[in-house]
């Protein structure tokens, strides 16, 4: 388990601007000292994704993040293994770096086959 620090650590440019705003509208004239304790308060309770937690469970789903023009979006990109003749079908819309990056995994894996299992 991740002490809860470890948890917050992607939101530190969101605690310097809550902290900043404090400042600023005068709420805080004193030196802030942020530790593991204060930083619920900053950010409040987690933020799960229930979808996230499940999917991310299951065995052959990975986790990717893909760019879009409003921003970004979540990927779980699921994978099944079955005898055949060592060729990759890829299925749905993939742009050429996803193609690539699916194929350099392929690579990967046929270079390491006895340590792979």
């Amino acid at each position: 388990m991740r002490p809860a620090s470890a948890a917050w650590s992607g939101q530190i440019g969101a605690i310097c601007r809550k902290v900043a705003r404090e400042y600023a509208e005068g709420t805080r004239t004193r030196k802030r000292i942020v530790g593991p304790r204060v930083v619920p308060e900053l950010l409040g309770p987690r933020k799960l994704i229930p979808e996230a937690a499940r999917r991310t469970n299951t065995p052959g789903v990975a986790t990717g993040l893909a760019w879009t023009p409003v921003g970004g979006d979540v990927l779980f990109v699921e994978v099944t293994a079955y005898p055949g003749d060592g060729k990759m079908q890829i299925t749905g819309q993939l742009g050429d770096v996803m193609k690539e990056s699916a194929a350099a995994a392929l690579s990967y894996l046929k270079a390491k086959p006895l340590a792979l299992g």
